[in-house]
């Protein structure tokens, strides 16, 4: 299971922080400050936390979003605008999870990876250049036969 989830930014101060989750869980808390067995309030933290709602009451363990093979989850933030000098590159951002019911298990990583860069344009080689243009000669040419 998957109780909080959290980023960190290099240098950010956030104001009128929510947050949504997975729809499996009932609902989800956004808390400035990092993880730690949940989510650890921090006055002008530079971490966003969503903590799940039933975070703690499931069969006494740590609730969440149960994870499922091939599965997909997605937290999304909103905050108040921010100067744009306050978030870096890609690379610097952390992103964790507090794995439940392994209390305090946490998993992150740093530097996330950005997506690749689209492909050069596709150029044809000159054969199929010359084979493209030998065909249009040659159907001028049957056209103008005809013609005659």
């Amino acid at each position: 299971m998957i109780g909080a989830v959290n980023l960190k930014f290099s240098n950010a101060a956030f104001t009128n922080l929510a947050v949504t989750g997975p729809s499996t869980t009932p609902s989800w808390s956004a808390v400035l400050g990092p993880i730690n067995n949940g989510c650890n309030a921090t006055a002008n933290s530079t971490f966003v936390c969503a903590l799940a709602s039933n975070y703690g009451s499931v069969n006494n363990q740590h609730g969440g979003v149960l994870i499922a093979q091939g599965g997909s989850y997605t937290w999304t933030w909103t905050y108040d605008p921010i100067a744009a000098n306050q978030i870096f590159a890609v690379g610097s951002i952390h992103i964790g999870a507090d794995y439940n019911p392994h209390n305090g298990l946490i998993v992150s990583q740093t530097g996330a990876v950005a997506p690749p860069p689209p492909p050069p344009p596709t150029v044809p080689e000159p054969t199929s250049l010359l084979l493209i243009g030998g065909g249009l000669i040659a159907m001028g040419a049957v056209r103008r036969r005809l013609r005659m």
